[in-house]
């Protein structure tokens, strides 16, 4: 509401004409701009109404649509949809770390997702806080061994995002992981458990076959990823050529363009989550080898607090999901989108609190600086300008 006090808006995306059908509230429109005007295509016209709307899951623009018979517009659904699901994520969110961590840590991974650089895209016209709700819900729904509930949230999340297809692979382990735990063997790991597990593909599948009846291209969603611009690329690229990249762009690109912001952005926050991941990994083949593990992973890992890593909290399941949800993407040759794309990477939140635990002053500076990135980002955002 105060971002036109700060900056002019001046949007660079196309379809702004649309969003003004809405709602005579342009703070209200601001918050659908960029992808939020092709989910609202979507959920009232369908596929079939423009080119390159075909990258975007159904789920998300179909329970847009479901919700509007109550709001009677599409884009009050939007947000009404989204800051539901960002209440019950952090509800689930809460319950799932429960009797896990220390109260002070769970609080803090809270705030620190809610007060990330990009975090304010929980509230856009977006899939962001949607498919984390649904993500949180399927690792607490596993824990409680509600098979049949399992299955329907890992096919709505698949058919929300394509990375939401790394959850069956990760639950998978989580299962088996819980067999392990509980002295079971393998070989009697429930059949249903792992049929509701693996039927987390069909949203995906389906999504596929849809596409492929209707546009003879199983494959249209990312088929088209590199007509959006962004330096997409349909042929894949491996995420160290994705680093090297961006390093010669911010060495030789102008840094008075805004576009060089955006880049700088992309780059370190990528690199950030990266760090932290590998961090994470290392922690958890140090607790798996023992003794075993190679000198180079112990002097990596002696940098840091020894006490305080062997605490880490990294279950294999939450690895596997975290490095899924980051390296699909990069597939496409670039960061651009990344920031946002890393907001539902949860065990983030939680290992950046676990690792700042008992250190107030880091935990301050983090929050002063993430909170100073995130005005900057929702301005922009908001007046039109292209973040994430």
């Amino acid at each position: 509401m105060l971002s036109p006090l700060v900056l002019a808006y001046q949007p660079s995306f196309a379809g702004v004409e649309v969003l003004q059908a809405f709602s005579p509230l342009s703070w209200l429109r601001s918050w659908a701009h960029f992808d939020g005007v092709h989910y609202l295509t979507i959920a009232i016209y369908g596929y079939h109404f423009a080119d390159l709307i075909q990258a975007f899951f159904p789920v998300y623009p179909t329970l847009i649509k479901l919700l509007s018979v109550l709001t009677h517009n599409h884009l009050y659904s939007g947000l009404l949809l989204n800051a539901v699901c960002l209440v019950f994520s952090l509800s689930v969110f809460r319950l799932l770390l429960q009797n896990k961590l220390p109260e002070p840590v769970m609080k803090n991974a809270a705030l620190i997702m809610l007060l990330f650089p990009t975090s304010f895209f929980f509230v856009a016209v977006y899939t962001e806080s949607v498919f984390l709700l649904l993500a949180l819900g399927a690792c607490m729904l596993l824990e409680q061994k509600c098979w049949l509930w399992v299955a329907f949230t890992l096919m709505l999340a698949s058919a929300t995002r394509i990375v939401g297809v790394v959850l069956t692979p990760a639950m998978l382990i989580g299962l088996l992981s819980q067999q392990v735990a509980a002295g079971a063997s393998l070989r009697v790991t429930p059949k249903k458990a792992i049929v509701a597990v693996l039927s987390g593909a069909l949203g995906l599948l389906s999504y596929m076959l849809y596409l492929w009846r209707e546009f003879g291209d199983p494959l249209y969603f990312f088929s088209v990823q590199s007509d959006f611009g962004g330096d997409r690329q349909e042929s894949l690229v491996l995420l160290p050529q994705v680093i090297w990249r961006y390093m010669k762009m911010l060495a030789t690109a102008d840094p008075t363009r805004f576009s060089y912001y955006a880049a700088v952005q992309e780059f370190v926050i990528n690199m950030l989550v990266f760090f932290i991941l590998i961090m994470a990994t290392g922690v958890f083949l140090q607790k798996l080898l023992v003794s075993r593990v190679s000198g180079l992973l112990s002097r990596v890992l002696a940098v840091f607090d020894t006490r305080l890593l062997s605490q880490l909290y990294v279950p294999s399941s939450w690895l596997v999901y975290s490095w899924g949800v980051f390296l699909i993407p990069t597939l496409t040759g670039t960061f651009s989108s990344m920031p946002r794309y890393v907001i539902v990477i949860f065990p983030l939140y939680v290992w950046i609190a676990q690792l700042l635990s008992g250190k107030h002053s880091l935990l301050l500076l983090l929050f002063l600086i993430s909170a100073i990135v995130l005005f900057i980002n929702v301005v922009l955002f908001t007046q039109g300008y292209w973040v994430a």
